[in-house]
């Protein structure tokens, strides 16, 4: 009996040491946690890399004041800590913010609100928060982000330097967009996109004459996806790139020009200086393609649109004769382009000047199919006959189909005998020249042909039901 008695006391004893000593060893975790989590910070005036720990932010209380450079902030913080940037000038760059959870704020000093990171990139390569407490963040060079999410709290905590890139590869942007002092270039190029990707707030509503680049190569083939409209510069997806891309908004852009052979889809396409050229063997579906007078080069693959609008002609409503130009250029000479409906009705003077405007559609090579309606230019100056609206229809080789009934007034010029020629699908009317010296099929209605003044209409080899 008094042996077990003194059992049961020994095990009371070493339950009450174990208990103890965990009691210990979790006060120890919480300390060693505390220190860990505690704040640093920065001021580039009154701090000290040498005299200060960081753990203040009061100057004048050595050790325990604040650090000079962001340098030694980022060198010393440990994951979940927050710096506290006092507003002033931070050479040092490239910064490298690669730990994880990490939380950097912008504080004011007084009426002094920016923090400028200077000397070089920012590389955001885990996740990181920028905020505002007063302060706003000026970096002087690119931004690239590598991995992680960069999160900012607010519109204005973050403001992108004129000229300067935003390269993602494997990061991304949450949160409030940043604020873009003059044109960005933005550009995508992970070696390892094997995930679909979405763009961010990196893609603001305008690049301000800041070009785009897609040059995602890994080994997959995976979707980067812009879920909105926004207006750059010239933009490319490039030759190299692996990745299919989808514009869920309308591309406004100086210029298109897709190089590789992948899948692409566009809601809509607006040029505003620059060409659509197509030469890398992609497929590529786009909405409504306003070329604002400008060309769709299209060399390989192939190319849809639900309809093609062009815009006026420099020098119209001017008051001069004769300067109409080109108002439309598309050059076919890929394996196949499908257009539904094209409106060339922009191309309209108005001026009482004698203008002629040439809208130019040639098929090289290949299959080139017109599905729905062609909407000519017309005169709006009230004076009949002083401009003309020319539609030139240029067949080399391949198979032009014009699917729906249709009145084209210009010329027609066809070279083509195989595989099948120009067709016309369902009838129409033809006002002008037509020089047919390869093959003419009408395969269904009837096809009209009226001679211009001073026109000439040549026909070879016709046929038809």
């Amino acid at each position: 009996m008094k042996n077990r008695e003194a059992l049961s006391m020994n095990t009371r004893r070493l339950l009450q040491s174990f208990t103890v000593l965990a009691t210990l060893l979790l006060m120890a975790v919480v300390t060693v946690g505390n220190v860990q989590a505690q704040d640093i910070y920065v001021n580039s005036s009154g701090g000290s890399d040498a005299a200060c720990n960081g753990s203040s932010p009061n100057v004048a209380t050595i050790p325990n004041c604040p650090f000079r450079t962001m340098t030694k902030a980022l060198a010393t913080a440990t994951a979940g800590q927050l710096i506290e940037v006092a507003a002033g000038t931070y050479p040092g760059g490239p910064f490298a913010f690669s730990i994880n959870r990490l939380t950097v704020q912008a504080r004011n000093v007084g009426p002094n609100t920016d923090v400028f990171l200077t000397g070089g990139a920012v590389n955001v390569s885990d996740s990181t928060s920028f905020n505002s407490v007063g302060g706003v963040f000026f970096p002087s060079g690119a931004l690239n982000l590598i991995f992680g999410r960069m999160s900012i709290d607010a519109a204005g905590t973050w403001n992108h330097p004129a000229g300067a890139t935003i390269t993602r590869t494997n990061g991304s942007m949450f949160g409030a967009p940043p604020s873009f002092v003059g044109a960005a270039t933005l550009v995508y190029d992970s070696a390892t996109p094997d995930i679909d990707q979405v763009a961010g707030n990196e893609v603001p509503a305008s690049l301000a004459g800041g070009t785009l680049t897609v040059n995602l190569t890994g080994l997959l083939t995976p979707t980067l996806r812009f879920p909105t409209s926004f207006v750059a510069g010239a933009s490319t997806i490039a030759g190299t790139n692996t990745a299919n891309v989808t514009f869920d908004g309308t591309l406004t852009a100086s210029s298109v020009t897709v190089l590789d052979a992948n899948t692409h889809s566009f809601f809509g396409i607006t040029l505003t200086g620059g060409d659509y050229t197509q030469s890398g063997g992609a497929t590529v579906t786009a909405g409504d393609v306003d070329t604002n007078g400008n060309r769709i080069l299209h060399t390989a693959g192939s190319f849809t649109s639900t309809k093609t609008v062009f815009n006026d002609t420099p020098g119209s409503n001017d008051g001069l004769a004769g300067d109409g130009g080109i108002a439309a250029w598309i050059v076919h000479s890929g394996t196949t382009m499908s257009l539904n409906n094209i409106d060339l009705s922009n191309a309209t003077d108005a001026d009482g000047a004698s203008d002629t405007f040439t809208q130019t559609i040639q098929k090289i090579t290949g299959d080139l199919t017109i599905g729905g309606t062609i909407t000519e230019g017309s005169t709006t100056d009230g004076i009949a006959g002083t401009d003309l609206n020319w539609v030139e229809i240029i067949v080399e080789a391949g198979t032009f189909v014009v699917s729906q009934n249709n009145t084209v007034s210009g010329l027609v010029d066809n070279d083509a005998v195989t595989p099948a020629g120009l067709v016309f699908s369902n009838g129409g009317t033809l006002n002008g020249d037509v020089a047919n010296s390869g093959t003419l099929w009408i395969t269904a209605g009837t096809l009209d042909l009226t001679m211009l003044a001073g026109t000439f209409t040549q026909l070879a080899d016709v046929n038809g039901p």
